[in-house]
């Protein structure tokens, strides 16, 4: 795999934010959270066709880019900002890492359809308790039952990425959704600017993508979290830029809120944090791929996982608080930002299930 420049990451970055700014602006994204498909496929194919957001991590034997992780935590950055109604995060970035972490002679066709943008993916690895997917090998191939809830974009999706354990061994398999053994349930979350889902498998038809994935799941797992951060790390920074912006604006007194004391020290809190977010997600996305040290990628994920889980959300009540009354309106966008934020809080593990790994992989724990 290839990485860039710092400077070419930053051109990247203004060439990012610049589509997004046309393509999802408040009234866009409030749009797309009322619409059942909840992405603009126009939209989609000129962020795989213009910008090349669909090939960023498949490797150039596939018809990709093959640039890194480094790379799609810029892209990251940027969706969070905007509230993208699109499935980067789901297929461009989760799904085709976890790809990206099995078997490559048999995940190529697969990677080459989501290069092109033809082909959109999910990792469905949440399983339900008391229907735990279980495989089956039949005449005819695999077949998957059982159930997967918090799935991304299922209703979209051509494809399931479903890890299961069968004959003593995690496999991953690849479940088209266009069948009747394949049954979507809209969950309702918090986030209403993406929609997750249960979905259960009645003997669906399944293809076998990596016969041996324990390691890579962990390996996608790890990778998705530091992408995680990622996205809370572009809707912080744009949280607080929302607050600086209303601070200065809006007056008390003859004076604008921005210059009290107490404003000023909230705000500083807020920056504080912010940047320490993007220190850390820079140094962990570099560790964010399957081939990084296994023990050290997990230690970084928790480490930056665990501290952007608990920093996003201060900035972003951060927000509401300066705005006053007005941050608890259905109109402003606060509330948008919060819900995408405390979702992501959630995704990969919270900051609690972190530190305890953490504690657990340093021997921090009490015997």
């Amino acid at each position: 795999m290839q990485t860039t420049t710092s400077d070419e990451r930053e051109e990247f970055r203004r060439a990012v934010r610049g589509f997004l700014a046309q393509a999802s602006p408040e009234d866009e994204v409030r749009r797309l959270m009322a619409d059942p498909v909840g992405y603009d496929r126009g939209t989609w194919q000129r962020l795989t066709g213009e910008l090349g957001l669909s090939a960023l991590l498949v490797p150039e034997s596939a018809g990709g880019q093959g640039l890194t992780p480094v790379e799609m935590a810029v892209v990251l950055e940027e969706t969070g900002r905007s509230l993208l109604c699109a499935p980067v995060f789901s297929s461009a970035a989760v799904a085709t890492l976890a790809l990206r972490c099995a078997d490559r002679s048999l995940t190529g066709p697969v990677l080459s359809g989501l290069a092109a943008g033809s082909t959109l993916a999910t990792l469905a690895s949440d399983q339900v308790p008391g229907r735990a997917v279980t495989a089956a090998e039949a005449p005819g191939g695999w077949r998957l039952s059982g159930a997967v809830t918090h799935v991304l974009d299922a209703h979209i999706a051509d494809l399931l990425l479903v890890p299961v354990t069968a004959d003593g061994r995690l496999r991953l398999f690849a479940v088209g959704t266009g069948t009747e053994a394949v049954e979507v349930h809209r969950l309702s979350v918090l986030d209403l600017t993406r929609k997750q889902f249960r979905v259960d498998l009645s003997a669906a038809p399944a293809q076998l993508l990596d016969d041996d994935f324990g390691a890579g799941l962990e390996a996608a797992l790890d990778g998705a979290a530091i992408l995680a951060s990622a996205e809370l790390l572009g809707a912080a920074g744009r949280c607080l830029e929302l607050a600086v912006a209303y601070a200065l604006e809006r007056e008390q007194f003859g004076r604008p809120i921005g210059t009290f004391q107490a404003v000023k020290h909230l705000l500083a809190d807020c920056l504080s944090a912010v940047e320490q977010m993007r220190a850390a997600v820079g140094a962990a996305a570099e560790f964010a791929g399957p081939e990084s040290d296994p023990a050290e990628r997990a230690e970084i994920a928790s480490v930056v996982k665990s501290y952007c889980s608990e920093a996003a959300p201060r900035v972003a009540e951060t927000l509401i608080q300066v705005l006053g009354g007005i941050g608890f309106t259905w109109e402003h966008p606060a509330h948008l930002y919060l819900r995408r934020i405390k979702s992501l809080e959630m995704m990969y593990g919270n900051a609690a299930r972190h530190r305890a790994r953490l504690a657990r992989t340093l021997e921090l724990e009490p015997a």
